[in-house]
């Protein structure tokens, strides 16, 4: 059951037409909180407003063009004299192995996974300096713990936002900004669709956002789920490199 700590609150979710994005704008709205619904395609952020209890904010922003960016920091600026809480939860997924490699795709992946993240900061920045950034949450991946097979842009993508994201934590203390880091692991979503392969301890998007929301406000830096996938994972990046190699080599044999 949540609380009334996202009631009233500014909640800018950057992200929010699909999958954790849209089922964080549903209970977040739900929970009381107004909510500036950031994604490229207008007609389904002004049908999720819409269909959204209270007066919420639809603005369409193509992360992609840093002009745009730009626009939407404006209008961020102009419409709330102070944003609560940012949930950059855009991006995109592509299974990528050496067999089916390809350059645009990967770079595709790159811009909107990592460099419209630094778009974003560069952004809002001075809204960051001018205090009125509370709290700033930033979606990577379990996946960016350590390089896997099928992984070869989507990985690397996100071991560099959540690599941006502890440097982050650092910087932003000086302007009282709270940084976040979230690591899902599998979540049913449009984009995990897209996978061929079994997916260990999948939950919903529901239950994803149910999960962020739950421990936005504890103290913790990384919040990560479901936590015995998570916590699987992270002892794996802590093995020798030649004992993981092994570990995937022989996972991948067993799975032919």
């Amino acid at each position: 059951m949540i609380n009334n700590t996202y009631k009233n609150k500014n909640i800018l979710i950057v992200g929010g037409s699909y999958g954790i994005g849209e089922a964080l704008c549903t209970q977040l709205a739900e929970a009381g909180a107004t909510l500036a619904i950031v994604a490229r395609s207008e007609e389904k952020i002004n049908t999720l407003c819409d269909q959204l209890p209270g007066n919420h904010l639809a603005i369409r922003c193509d992360l992609a063009k840093k002009s745009e960016i730009d626009i939407l920091a404006d209008k961020i600026e102009a419409e709330w004299k102070q944003t609560h809480l940012i949930i950059f939860c855009a991006g995109t997924y592509q299974p990528m192995s050496i067999e089916n490699f390809n350059l645009g795709e990967a770079k595709k992946i790159a811009l909107l996974n990592f460099n419209s993240l630094l778009d974003f900061i560069d952004s809002f920045l001075p809204l960051i300096k001018q205090k009125r950034m509370s709290q700033l949450a930033i979606i990577s991946s379990v996946a960016g713990y350590f390089g896997m097979p099928n992984s070869l842009a989507y990985g690397a993508s996100k071991a560099a936002v959540s690599n941006l994201t502890e440097s982050l934590h650092y910087e932003l203390k000086k302007y009282h900004t709270k940084v976040q880091l979230i690591n899902p692991g599998f979540v049913k979503t449009r984009l995990t669709d897209k996978n061929t392969f079994s997916m260990p301890a999948i939950i919903s998007a529901d239950k994803a956002a149910q999960i962020i929301i739950q421990k936005l406000p504890k103290k913790h830096f990384e919040i990560t789920f479901p936590f015995a996938f998570a916590i699987t994972m992270k002892m794996l990046s802590l093995l020798p490199y030649k004992i993981r190699f092994w570990l995937f080599e022989r996972s991948n044999k067993d799975n032919k």
